[in-house]
């Protein structure tokens, strides 16, 4: 009772649908609504996680060691690495944050620091991936996300977008999660490896 439900529009991040979010009883639910004329028609219906399932995980922080099977599954153990987790191939906000680490990959290629793009669940689209100078990998089942405690956003929605600056020895440098700042996942990084690689000269 007295329940507030907030109405979301995801038509920035490239999806024309409105998410209603709600509570009934002890569990939340949101709803995906693709826009009519006259009526909204529900696409989906999403249980959400409870805040106990939430402190379940265990978010990996700045100087914890990067899980050996997920440095192994993007190919970069033993390297100095960039590894941005994203949602969705083609997305505005996707695509933006792409072009952007394609952009700066001169300089972190400088800096001895190689970036993947890490595709949530299914594998990147080719016509995606080949605009672009860096790798993608897929995070089938989403293993790497549930073992690096990466949180969904709005609702369980979306995937989180989570950035990581990791050194050869496979110790994390930089943790950074926005959903909504995409481009501010490049500056973030290139700072975090800039200060690494001053620090061990």
């Amino acid at each position: 009772t007295g329940t507030q439900v907030p109405v979301l529009s995801l038509r920035d991040m490239g999806m024309n649908m409105v998410i209603v979010a709600g509570v009934a009883g002890s569990l939340g639910y949101a709803a995906a609504f693709a826009p009519g004329s006259f009526a909204l028609r529900p696409a989906s219906l999403l249980p959400l996680r409870q805040s106990s399932t939430w402190s379940a995980f265990k978010m990996l922080q700045e100087g914890d060691s990067f899980p050996l099977d997920a440095a192994i599954s993007c190919g970069v153990q033993g390297k100095n690495a960039v590894l941005y987790f994203y949602s969705a191939d083609g997305a505005p906000s996707c695509t933006k944050q792409a072009k952007a680490f394609d952009a700066a990959n001169q300089e972190f290629k400088r800096l001895g620091f190689e970036v993947v793009g890490v595709r949530s669940d299914k594998a990147a689209k080719d016509a995606f991936a080949q605009q672009f100078a860096q790798r993608f990998v897929s995070d089938n089942d989403n293993t790497m996300r549930t073992q690096l405690g990466i949180k969904s956003d709005l609702f369980g929605v979306l995937a989180g977008r989570e950035t990581y600056v990791i050194d050869k020895s496979g110790t994390v440098q930089m943790v950074f999660n926005s959903q909504f700042n995409p481009e501010q996942h490049v500056e973030k990084a290139l700072v975090a490896a800039d200060t690494f690689v001053r620090a061990t000269r």
